[in-house]
């Protein structure tokens, strides 16, 4: 991300917030979380063992896309039929298709 702040200032601003927040468990707390959410975002499932180490591939992985696209992760949400409850409501099938 160093070389991130010499080149794009911005871009580099929009993730660090989104870092900040990801270390301060704000936003995908849980390893589990961040793997969703690396899923929902059409990136490789972590093989990190620990929640900062997904968080440094995520931030890593995540500098590649647009700023654009960055900039939409403000209001980062898990795709709401992998939580706990998603699931519970497709067991007692209450999602309808």
């Amino acid at each position: 991300m160093d070389t991130l702040k010499n080149t794009d200032a911005e871009k580099f601003s929009v993730l660090n917030q989104f870092y900040e927040k990801l270390l301060s468990k704000q936003n995908l707390d849980s390893l589990r979380e961040i793997n969703f959410f690396r899923e929902d975002n059409g990136l490789a499932i972590s093989k990190a063992k620990s929640h900062k180490e997904a968080i440094r591939s995520l931030i890593n992985d995540l500098a590649n896309f647009p700023l654009e696209r960055l900039r939409e992760l403000e209001t980062v949400t898990v795709s709401e039929k992998k939580g706990l409850e998603g699931w519970s409501d497709i067991i007692l099938q209450k999602v309808t298709k």
